[in-house]
């Protein structure tokens, strides 16, 4: 199981690219290093499973998060990639995909805010308590139930979304075009940037 994630926020404009490489190199190479160790045993004795930690934000990015989801982005395009080649081998691959969920991951340093994106940070700021109703994040033991079944459930399917608000989103993406979805993400975050 690869759970490392570095996140990192702010506008893609003036994104250090340094920090942009920290986190590529943390949420997408680092797995896939790992991966590239224990692929050759597993192969030779026909089993496995592959679980990387993935995230919402894997398949549908946000605002002042983009190195993030870009790198969660490539996670899930190299985990769907491993599971075409590996299912021959009888190793399995799961993405686990959450969405906001507590204690959340270490504060990064952060660097100067570009004022010109003001507004958007105030807005966007507090969206995981709007995506789960007030009630706060769900606790790390929904992605412990989550690993564990793909783990010992062989039925587990290639994606799995944890969460009641990874639920909401990836479902509604996925029955609505891009504007229709923008538009229903802004009314209900209250975007009007």
């Amino acid at each position: 199981m690869n759970n490392a994630a570095a996140h990192g926020q702010g506008p893609l404009e003036d994104y250090p690219i340094d920090k942009l490489r920290e986190v590529f190199e943390t949420n997408a190479i680092g797995p896939i290093r790992l991966i590239q160790h224990v692929l050759p045993k597993w192969r030779e004795r026909g089993s496995g499973v592959i679980v990387n930690i993935s995230s919402v934000q894997g398949r549908v990015a946000s605002p002042l998060e983009g190195a993030y989801a870009g790198s969660k982005y490539a996670l899930e395009a190299m985990s769907e990639t491993l599971h075409y080649e590996m299912r021959h081998f009888g190793i399995r691959t799961v993405i686990i995909e959450p969405g906001y969920i507590a204690p959340g991951m270490k504060p990064t340093p952060a660097f100067d805010r570009n004022p010109a994106y003001a507004q958007l940070w105030r807005e966007w700021d507090g969206v995981d308590t709007t995506l789960n109703g007030g009630q706060g994040r769900p606790g790390p033991e929904l992605v412990a139930a989550a690993v564990r079944r793909a783990i010992e459930d062989e039925s587990t399917p290639l994606r799995v979304p944890v969460g009641a608000d990874a639920e909401l989103i990836l479902a509604t993406r996925s029955q609505l075009n891009d504007a229709d979805f923008e538009a229903l993400m802004r009314q209900t975050i209250g975007l009007t940037w």
